[in-house]
């Protein structure tokens, strides 16, 4: 092979640790038991990688980096994001209907990053670009329902974006553990 060339195999469990990369912003947490599954698998990638190719970094050299790696993994659950997001304009029940059905699916991983922006820079750029789509959701959706202009709209906007925010659905699921249905009326 060329510089720069990857081989088929390698292209294969270079996407096999995309994917590992991908299941580390997954919304469920893995048993104990999983987590020694899963790190005896990745072992094992790496153990069989090494031998077919004899170093490591080819993974790398196939994302450029491993922040690339980790940025391939976040822009893919990104697009599932916002897919599982898309509602019409205006129809309020779907709006809460696809909202709460993603929280229930990622709410759990969104308050970990959440915990770690302080601390973690990956997280926190993470959590600032969700604020600022979540709230152009909320705009998007529920444009047409506020006022037409000025601070009102913008006070009705903000009051909009508390309520379908993640610690309103934790404070309401987890924490008062109302079933699906009462957060959605």
């Amino acid at each position: 092979l060329g510089r720069g060339e990857i081989s088929r195999p390698v292209t294969v469990k270079a996407h096999g640790f995309s994917a590992a990369a991908r299941a580390a912003y997954s919304p469920e947490r893995p048993t104990p038991q999983e987590a020694k599954d899963v790190a005896a698998g990745a072992r094992r990638a790496i153990r069989d990688l090494r031998r077919d190719l004899a170093r490591v970094k080819t993974v790398l050299r196939h994302f450029g980096s491993r922040e690339a790696l980790l940025d391939a993994a976040w822009g893919a659950v990104l697009d599932d994001v916002l897919a599982e997001r898309t509602v019409p304009p205006g129809d309020v029940d779907a709006a809460m209907t696809a909202l709460i059905e993603h929280y229930e699916r990622r709410g759990e991983m969104v308050l970990g990053l959440l915990a770690e922006e302080t601390d973690e820079p990956r997280a926190r750029q993470i959590c600032e670009s969700g604020r600022s789509l979540h709230r152009a959701w909320v705009q998007d959706v529920f444009g047409g329902h506020l006022p037409p202009q000025g601070s009102t709209r913008i006070a009705h906007l903000d009051a909009l974006v508390v309520v379908t925010d993640v610690y309103s659905w934790k404070i309401l699921r987890r924490d008062a553990g109302l079933p699906v249905a009462a957060v959605h009326d």
